[in-house]
């Protein structure tokens, strides 16, 4: 990526356009393609729209993204203004969609056909403007690129709005700068190789982290970009099918999608013939089912192990998974901090752990993210000034993520959380918001939720609850109308009283405790 002159997202993808005009940015799989050009200028139409509803730099635009190129479009239409788009997941529970709506407040929002129907059950402000994105279209008169308003937008400011669990029980958006993408891409181009060549699929939810590679990977190095379906994702053998027949470089989605897939032995020798990397991250990958997706495309394909908190533009580490690592115990490593990223390894005394010794992670340098949207409290609790720093400010985020430096072979490894902060399928998950949640219910008198990790990378999320009655087929069904699927129980467990301990609080230990005799 050659291109380091643009300061900001809008102005970058618009230089790209003009030299590929006619490369395919958006190869859909039923055969459609969009080129750089048409992406480019229908863009900038839905940002002339959105300027002619009076929208000015730095007001928040939430998407509902159904994976059309009306829907990338709207991304980009938002960078060229500095507006700060945010997509949302539209099978949330309304109420959650309620609170995320509440924290960023919205100047518009955009939705497409299937989609605009949920805009009428979520409570926006008086000033929402709602808006179909499919209705924006290209008409014969030639389109007017932003470029007054592009120039505007220097690195510093914020590009998007990602929403995690929280422990509060209210989501928080992690806020990113256009500068810190800019660098994301181009350490995508060195690190990755991604070019002009490749083809990306876009497995990941677009209100989930691991689609910003997807699209800013492909996008910002002239590739091409491969939307996947939600549903196609529950076939695996149609989605291998389909990914089989037209060239596709580069996979990237959370183990638990690959163990899927292999489980039902949707892969078979042959499968995936262009495939030339296999990217993975946000949970760990049981040695296992690496070592057998490794036996059916190792020899074509590359395994890397990606790191990184949303917090931090999704990605700081890569690693490149070797025969030996397939066969020896324990996780793979995270690999090595990325450009323009710095970190230090932090005991609880802010002391600088030594080569071995476990402590916390905490990331430093320019892609550093800009805090959480409209969230001091959180903001302050995570970005911290380097305790090892007094000459002047230099804001780290603490990513909660134990780690160890390994000098013999120059990498980081994980080894556990902080806090009660789990990941899960990919998902960053709080687990006193599944807490707060189940407290919620009327019925229930006590509630908490402990985390079993197992031999294997998914482990248990299990609730002890005190409730009036004990029936639990209607506690989960209550708790769907809550929380998303990745965050319901994997059992519950009742008991008259949760014990306490000397400060009268729930004692979590004496729980785990109990799990364990049990186990």
């Amino acid at each position: 990526m050659q291109r380091t002159s643009s300061y900001n997202i809008g102005l970058l993808f618009h230089k790209i356009a003009n030299e590929f005009q006619n490369k395919t940015a958006i190869q859909e799989l039923t055969g459609s393609q969009y080129s750089y050009q048409q992406l480019d200028t229908l863009s900038s139409a839905i940002a002339n729209h959105l300027l002619s509803c009076g929208a000015e730099k730095n007001q928040v635009v939430c998407i509902f993204h159904e994976k059309t190129i009306h829907a990338y479009a709207s991304m980009l239409a938002c960078l060229k203004l500095g507006l700060i788009y945010c997509n949302l997941d539209y099978t949330c529970p309304i109420d959650r969609l309620n609170r995320i709506i509440k924290t960023c407040t919205p100047r518009f929002f955009l939705a497409g056909p299937n989609t605009l129907p949920i805009t009428n059950t979520i409570t926006f402000s008086l000033n929402t403007k709602i808006i179909n994105y499919s209705s924006i279209g290209i008409g014969t008169e030639p389109i007017r690129h932003p470029l007054k308003q592009m120039h505007q937008v220097t690195g510093a400011d914020p590009a998007y709005i990602m929403f995690t669990s929280g422990s509060t029980g209210f989501p928080k958006g992690a806020l990113i700068a256009h500068a810190s993408i800019i660098n994301f891409a181009k350490w995508a181009n060195e690190k990755i190789g991604i070019t002009s060549s490749d083809a990306l699929t876009n497995l990941n939810p677009m209100h989930f982290d691991n689609s910003v590679f997807d699209f800013y990977a492909s996008l910002l190095n002239n590739a091409t970009l491969i939307p996947i379906a939600d549903s196609l994702l529950k076939q695996p053998k149609k989605l291998i099918k389909a990914l089989s027949n037209i060239y596709c470089s580069t996979w990237f989605s959370v183990p638990s999608l690959l163990i899927y897939i292999l489980s039902l032995r949707a892969l078979e020798d042959g499968d995936l013939p262009s495939l030339k990397r296999i990217i993975f991250g946000g949970e760990g990958f049981p040695k296992n089912k690496l070592r057998e997706l490794s036996s059916k495309l190792c020899k074509h394909v590359d395994l890397i192990n990606v790191y990184g908190p949303t917090e931090c533009t999704c990605i700081c580490s890569a690693y490149y998974a070797n025969n030996e690592d397939l066969e020896s115990p324990g996780l793979l490593p995270l690999g090595f901090i990325a450009d323009n990223f710095s970190y230090l390894i932090l005991n609880n005394d802010n002391s600088v752990c030594k080569p071995f010794e476990k402590g916390e992670l905490c990331l430093l340098g320019p892609n550093v993210g800009l805090g959480y949207y409209n969230n001091t409290t959180m903001t302050s609790a995570s970005f911290k000034q380097n305790p090892l720093n007094h000459n002047y400010p230099e804001i780290m985020y603490c990513t909660g993520d134990f780690v160890y430096y390994d000098n013999a072979k120059n990498a980081l490894f994980f080894s556990g959380r902080k806090d009660n902060q789990i990941k899960r399928m990919g998902y960053r998950i709080e687990l006193e918001e599944i807490d707060i949640a189940i407290g919620s219910l009327p019925y229930v008198s006590e509630c908490i939720t402990i985390y079993q990790a197992g031999d294997q990378s998914r482990g248990q999320i299990i609730s002890f609850i005190s409730a009036e009655n004990n029936d639990e087929i209607s506690l989960l069904n209550d708790l769907r109308n809550l929380l998303p699927s990745y965050m319901i129980p994997d059992a519950l467990r009742y008991l008259v009283h949760l014990p306490k301990n000397k400060n009268g609080k729930i004692d979590r230990q004496s729980l785990v405790n109990l799990i364990e005799k049990a186990s």
